[in-house]
């Protein structure tokens, strides 16, 4: 769906499974289902790491207030595709780095992040250094005690 024109991209039926209507209905859908085959609930919850993404998150936010009710300060906006940004709160500072490019980038850290915890990444490599270099749509949160 990303960049997808038309505002129906957004607004098909939730795909259940890979049946016909993809599990949505017996009757016949306003919109019908085009990739239920591939992409569908029943599959993420068998196979996918996106649903499990997801659930680690939603931890996180309920394990850290940083993360919900932290101040934000946008991060590295001279850098194009990238996404990021600072939450604090009390002695805790959040810093989330997200790469919408399909290329790697290069992100020079402040230094206090450099020794930070990895909350969550979608990148099991990724660690900390003074430049961080992020792979094609990777995604890291970097944990640190003002």
């Amino acid at each position: 769906m990303i960049l997808a024109k038309a505002r129906d991209n957004s607004r098909t039926p939730m795909q259940w499974d890979a049946s016909g209507h993809a599990g949505f209905t017996t009757g016949t859908p306003w919109l019908r289902p085009t990739n239920q085959a591939a992409i569908n609930v029943q599959a993420e919850l068998a196979h996918g790491e996106i649903f499990k993404f997801y659930q680690q998150l939603i931890a996180l936010r309920k394990q850290y207030p940083v993360i919900s009710d932290g101040s934000y300060t946008p991060f590295g906006t001279e850098i194009d595709r990238l996404y990021a940004y600072i939450r604090t709160y009390g002695t805790q500072q959040l810093l989330v780095l997200n790469n919408f490019s399909d290329k790697t980038m290069t992100v020079p850290l402040p230094e206090k992040f450099q020794t930070a915890k990895v909350l969550i990444t979608n990148e099991a490599t990724l660690t900390p250094t003074a430049t961080m270099t992020l792979p094609p749509y990777a995604t890291i949160g970097l944990l640190q005690k003002a």
